[in-house]
């Protein structure tokens, strides 16, 4: 028996196919950061734009369930700042210790971007700080940017949410949104053809806007969104995949999706988000998995930790085996990723058991939506 599709909006349920879609997400980025040098994971950075769609469906379910709550902005900041800071925090934190004390001469002068530029990564601007100033040399927390940009939208979203929803002019707003943002990128390419990075830094709106669409059309309309769903889908995956084609580049800085490319990769992976919460589908059964749904749940630790791990220790574990076990190069490759893949989901499944979960705890208990989501 299968049940029937509910609105995120309108009942307090949890979806655990969205714990098993942040776990495709997850693994998209990790591919990219550990294989992304292969032909067959060079897409892998596009799990970014999936994780931006996830949030504004999450996000905005969780504030139209509290408007007319008491404390409706503390707690939805409280409970962001619970979700976010103590990780992010922590992982900072011991990095700039690290940099202190550990680091070599010749190291510190390649690390001297983050000992100039720390106010970026303390203040969650790191993205228009790479914008600005160019990325740093070592890149052991470029990854970071997408924390900033999302952060960025949570400061504004529940006043739009609180504004514009009661109103009934949220949806028109956020189509808005979705067409105006690849627009910019597309202007600014225009003007600025050999800055191609700032377009890729400065924001996902349209990726969190195609999010919160799908949640407003389910509540409104949700005969329309599913007999769009498969239209779009293979609509926008065939567009992505002509753009790369045409420009013979999966790179994020190709001039395709530094103008509309982001955006066609979010409504893939909208429609997506959309095919999952459809019972009785291949995809929903496959969010279901238990593997997918733990990644889901360890997704931010193992975000925050996966690529300082792989920048670390893959290159000296890859030397190491190379000399002392098989002068094999696919060997010395393999257990290089194999090891810090270990390492990456043996810390972050520690830090959720042990460290994440007290604060999680602490959030408040009554959770304001059916995709409610640590």
């Amino acid at each position: 028996m299968t049940r029937p599709l509910q609105t995120a909006a309108t009942t307090l349920k949890h979806f655990p196919e969205l714990d098993g879609l942040r776990g495709i997400a997850i693994l998209f980025v990790i591919s990219y950061h550990y294989l992304g040098y292969t032909r067959f994971f060079k897409w892998g950075w596009t799990g970014v734009d999936l994780f931006f769609v996830l949030s504004g469906f999450l996000i905005t379910g969780k504030l139209i369930q509290s408007i007319g709550e008491k404390d409706y902005f503390l707690n939805f900041y409280r409970n962001r700042v619970l979700r976010i800071f103590p990780v992010y925090y922590l992982a900072i934190i011991l990095f700039y210790l690290s940099i202190q004390f550990l680091s070599s001469p010749d190291s510190l002068v390649k690390l001297g971007y983050y000992l100039t530029h720390w106010k970026g990564f303390v203040f969650f601007v790191q993205n228009w700080t790479f914008i600005l100033y160019g990325r740093p040399q070592e890149k052991y927390l470029e990854h970071f940017w997408s924390l900033a940009a999302e952060e960025q939208i949570y400061l504004v979203w529940p006043f739009v949410v609180l504004w514009l929803y009661p109103r009934k002019k949220l949806l028109p707003v956020l189509v808005i949104l979705i067409f105006t943002v690849p627009a910019l990128r597309t202007i600014y390419y225009s003007l600025y053809p050999g800055n191609n990075e700032a377009a890729y830094y400065a924001s996902r709106a349209d990726a969190f806007s195609l999010g919160a669409l799908i949640l407003m059309l389910q509540k409104q309309n949700g005969h329309l969104l599913k007999k769009l769903t498969d239209t779009l889908l293979y609509v926008s995956l065939v567009s992505v995949g002509a753009g790369i084609v045409l420009f013979s580049s999966f790179s994020p800085f190709s001039p395709f999706f530094v103008t509309v490319g982001y955006t066609l990769s979010a409504i893939f992976f909208a429609c997506l988000l959309q095919k999952c919460l459809q019972p009785g589908g291949l995809f929903s059964a496959l969010c279901r998995s238990a593997v997918l749904r733990y990644c889901g749940k360890i997704s931010f630790g193992l975000y925050i930790i996966h690529w300082p791990v792989h920048m670390i220790l893959g290159t000296r574990i890859s030397k190491w085996a190379f000399a002392h076990l098989s002068e094999n190069y696919p060997f010395d490759s393999f257990l290089s990723l194999f090891i810090c893949l270990v390492i990456s989901f043996s810390v972050s499944i520690v830090s959720y058991r042990y460290f994440e979960s007290y604060f999680l705890g602490l959030k408040k208990k009554r959770q304001p939506s059916a995709v409610v989501a640590n």
